[in-house]
């Protein structure tokens, strides 16, 4: 949890719901937020852990503020939050 801790320590909230299950897989959703800035977006993923069928994040949304700090753009490392989440140490296409 190093990575999750990380941007807690920054003050970020991380939040995930999983939505839209088949029996196949379901979305994962993803909130990460800061004051009053956030990012959502979803990962197709599949009931085994730690295997996906999408990486690339959709549904994306945002507030008109991308930047913490002032001056830094927000820039995540989806992987590794979702490899904390689960526990894994890789994630696994489909």
């Amino acid at each position: 949890m190093n990575y999750t801790n990380e941007l807690k320590n920054k003050g970020f909230k991380i939040t995930y719901d999983r939505v839209a299950a088949t029996r196949d897989g379901y979305d994962l959703i993803v909130d990460i937020s800061k004051n009053n800035s956030y990012l959502k977006c979803s990962f197709s993923m599949s009931h085994q852990i730690g295997y996906y069928f999408s990486l690339e994040p959709f549904d994306y949304d945002s507030s008109d503020i991308k930047y913490f700090d002032g001056d830094e753009e927000w820039d995540f490392d989806y992987e590794a939050l979702l490899c904390e989440y689960y526990g894994v140490e890789e994630l696994i296409e489909m």
